[in-house]
């Protein structure tokens, strides 16, 4: 056997060495995500119109007045508050005049009626009735059109779109929906049990177009909407971000001036996942409790500010006090701009 030279052995030995050392080089196991940037928009407050056009549904009951008293015509009819009328006596609704029409030209009795809830088609009859006037009547009041006033959140430049309300606008999906311009030209004051309100007027010129609408609030394009040179951008928080303390509403309570209110958050919700009453606050403002008692229609979507941020949307009233008011995370909202 040929001897090994001891040169060509150390080498190898080195190099093995060096080797094994380099597997032992610890290597680091955590991932580094890429840092988020934060998302700037143009801080809302505006007052705005809504024009929904809905499928036919219905918002309440009501007993009918006969020649022998008063009847139930809907008692045993599986029927509720916000079921969308599909059909009645075996005929397609589009809208209320389809359901007058119907009902005009039935005799008393029961009909057919075939309503949506939720995503299930629930098949009944209903009873017609003939009221003390003479006219025939289901007692059920029905609506295909929602109109209201509600306040623009925020506007992203980037893509063109828009957030407002801070809740859902009705309990239904929206066939169609528009907003436009309004202006303040009266406040009800909120009072125990019963919420105030602004009283506008809405403008016949559209300045955007509703595409969503959920339990967040009512989300689309501005199509026809002009800032001012004062428009102002701000960051959006997140909801980790919101803390106890002072905050405030930015709202419109006279014609379309915008005006700013100071509230205190007295409470934060740890929400992991998109839900409504994020935030809880008390009006503290001495202004805006003078003049409106506190949280009052119509200010659903004023923003809140904390810390120069945007961390929220008015989105509830506290019926039995309207100075407490609630408020959704804006980061939440923002997952649809």
């Amino acid at each position: 056997m040929k001897k090994i030279n001891k040169k060509i052995i150390n080498k190898i030995f080195v190099l093995f060495i060096a080797i094994f050392s380099c597997l032992l080089i610890p290597i680091s196991t955590n991932v580094y995500a890429a840092s988020e940037k934060p998302r700037f928009v143009v801080l809302g407050g505006d007052s705005i119109g809504l024009r929904l056009e809905t499928d036919v549904y219905i918002t309440g009951k009501y007993e009918v007045t006969t020649d022998t008293g008063r009847v139930k015509p809907w008692k045993d009819a599986n029927i509720m508050v916000d079921d969308i009328i599909v059909e009645l006596n075996n005929k397609k609704i589009n809208g209320i005049d389809d359901i007058k029409n119907i009902v005009k030209s039935c005799d008393e009795g029961y009909i057919p009626i075939k309503v949506k809830r939720n995503n299930s088609i629930i098949e009944s009859n209903i009873l017609i009735i003939t009221n003390i006037k003479g006219d025939n009547t289901l007692g059920l009041y029905v609506k295909d059109n929602v109109l209201g006033v509600g306040t623009l959140t925020y506007y992203d430049l980037k893509t063109k779109t828009f957030g407002a309300l801070g809740h859902q606008a009705i309990n239904q999906e929206i066939i169609k929906g528009k907003i436009c311009d309004c202006k303040i030209n009266g406040i009800v004051k909120g009072v125990r049990g019963q919420p105030g309100e602004k009283e506008a007027i809405l403008e016949n010129n559209e300045i955007g177009e509703i595409t969503t609408n959920n339990k967040l609030g009512i989300f689309g394009k501005l199509t026809n909407f002009e800032f001012d040179n004062k428009y102002q951008l701000v960051q959006v928080a997140k909801a980790k971000e919101v803390v106890l303390g002072k905050a405030n509403i930015i709202t419109v309570l006279e014609d379309n001036k915008k005006e700013t209110f100071e509230i205190e958050i007295i409470e934060v919700k740890s929400q992991f996942y998109e839900d409504i009453k994020g935030i809880k606050f008390r009006v503290t403002d001495q202004d805006l409790l003078s003049k409106t008692g506190g949280i009052i229609q119509g200010m659903s979507g004023s923003p809140i500010i904390q810390n120069g941020k945007l961390v929220g949307a008015v989105s509830h009233v506290l019926i039995n006090d309207s100075t407490i008011g609630y408020g959704v995370f804006s980061e939440w909202m923002i997952n649809y701009s």
